[in-house]
């Protein structure tokens, strides 16, 4: 099961999930933050990313990651 968390950057979506894994007796569901993952593969902050190559290349590139998030996470429960 793959639960995705949606929301504005720094709103708490990871801590949340984080409280989640806990509150549902979850730990060791694996918790992936997508900006993290971008800003891991691209090497540079996302505000960089989007300064340099401009937000419809970021949303590229956002929608890259999510999907190979999601075929990571396969059928293990997962929260994104």
């Amino acid at each position: 099961m793959i639960t995705c968390l949606v929301g504005q950057r720094g709103v708490g979506k990871t801590e949340f999930s984080k409280r989640l894994q806990v509150y549902l007796g979850q730990e060791g569901v694996e918790i992936y933050d997508l900006d993290y993952e971008i800003e891991k593969r691209q090497k540079k902050p996302i505000f960089e990313l989007i300064m340099q190559q401009g937000e419809t290349y970021f949303r590229e590139v956002e929608k890259q990651v999510f999907t190979e998030l999601i075929q990571i996470a396969g059928e293990r429960r997962t929260y994104i």
